[in-house]
């Protein structure tokens, strides 16, 4: 049979953390419209200090890093972890073990937030 390219596994693929958290930011966002009744809007108000903030400041992904940085589980614990210097490195290549850990949190956060 055929190998299609979807069917592919590619471990080589390296992906900044960036990345993975915009493409977390746009799931959180078609949950919120999906499963509200309200329209998805940002925080205008972060308050979340970020050591590093100021290295992707004005870039594209600035603003969907920091609003998913800011959501919180319900007893008020952050549902994404920092280092502990309370960096991010958002252009750093996040490791398997990192997107297993924001993954786990995220399925974690959606069924507190919306069972």
């Amino acid at each position: 049979s055929c190998v299609r390219y979807n069917d592919r596994f590619f471990p080589k693929v390296q992906l900044r953390r960036f990345e993975f958290m915009v493409f977390l930011q746009r799931m959180r966002r078609s949950f919120y419209n999906r499963f509200t009744d309200k329209e998805y809007k940002p925080n205008p108000y972060p308050t979340r200090y970020i050591a590093d903030q100021d290295t992707f400041s004005g870039k594209w992904y600035e603003s969907d890093v920091i609003d998913i940085l800011e959501e919180r589980f319900l007893d008020g614990c952050y549902a994404f972890p920092l280092y502990e210097d309370e960096r991010f490195e958002p252009e750093e290549c996040i490791t398997r073990a990192e997107a297993i850990v924001f993954l786990n949190r995220f399925i974690e956060w959606a069924i507190e937030r919306f069972r």
